[in-house]
C-alpha cells in the first residue's frame, strides 16, 4: 500500500486505486471495496492476460485471498482514476 493512503475508520483506508492493483500468485493481506473507478479482472490464459470481468463503483474484489489465506487468483488493474476502501485481515481477526 503507498504512503497516500487516508484513514477513514478504524481499520479501513481509502487509497488510490493504483495501489490496490493485485498481481496473481501474491498473497493478499487486504481485500478492496471500490468507492469510485473501473478496473479490469485479468486471467492469464495460454500465456495472455485475458480480460474476465470488471469492477466498478459498489464491487469489491480480493476477499479470496483474504479469508482463505490463498495466492491471488487473477490480476487487477485500475483502468481510470480510481479510489478504493482497503479492508485488511487484522482488523477482521480483532
Amino acid at each position: 500500500m503507498g504512503a497516500d493512503v487516508l484513514a477513514v475508520t478504524d481499520g479501513v483506508a481509502d487509497a488510490d486505486g493504483a495501489d490496490a492493483d493485485g498481481v496473481v500468485g501474491e498473497a493478499a493481506d487486504e481485500m478492496y471495496i471500490v468507492k469510485n473507478g473501473e478496473f479490469e479482472v485479468l486471467q492469464k490464459r495460454k500465456g495472455v492476460n485475458v480480460k474476465v470481468n470488471t469492477k466498478e463503483t459498489g464491487d469489491h474484489f480480493g476477499e479470496l485471498s483474504l479469508f482463505t489465506r490463498c495466492e491471488r487468483t487473477a490480476t487487477v488493474a485500475a483502468v481510470s482514476d480510481s479510489i478504493v476502501l482497503v479492508l485488511q485481515r487484522g482488523v477482521i481477526r480483532k
